[in-house]
């Protein structure tokens, strides 16, 4: 029976890696840094608004090709009802809501990098 060594030095994380992670999902980057709860902070609520973004958009898609396959494309009343089928402002919103995420992540990794 062999003695047990020491146990594995931890590996140090890539803050490279790190910011790469981040800039496809804000968030992941913290958390492969084990920094798991503000990973999850950051994350959590950037899915939110990319799967409520493209809800919208999908949505309103459907009913666009809905009005124009109907054939009464130029019946009164119909290209009204296209008039806010993407609902904008929740869109603008949206994505503005997520670049501030994408920010937020980004500056906490640049203070993590001055801090090491």
């Amino acid at each position: 029976m062999s003695a047990p060594g020491p146990p594995p030095l931890p590996s140090r994380k890539s803050l490279g890696r790190a910011f790469t992670l981040n800039f496809f999902l804000p968030g992941a980057g913290q958390w492969y840094l084990g920094q798991r709860a503000l990973g999850a902070m950051l994350a959590v609520p950037f899915m939110i608004c990319l799967v409520a973004g493209l809800a919208i958009f999908l949505t309103g898609y459907v009913k666009y090709f809905t009005v124009v396959l109907s054939g009464e494309l130029m019946r009164e009343g119909q290209l009204e009802k296209l008039q806010d089928a993407f609902h904008p402002r929740w869109l603008v919103g949206l994505v503005l809501a997520g670049f501030v995420i994408f920010a937020i992540a980004m500056i906490a990794l640049v203070r993590q990098h001055h801090r090491s």
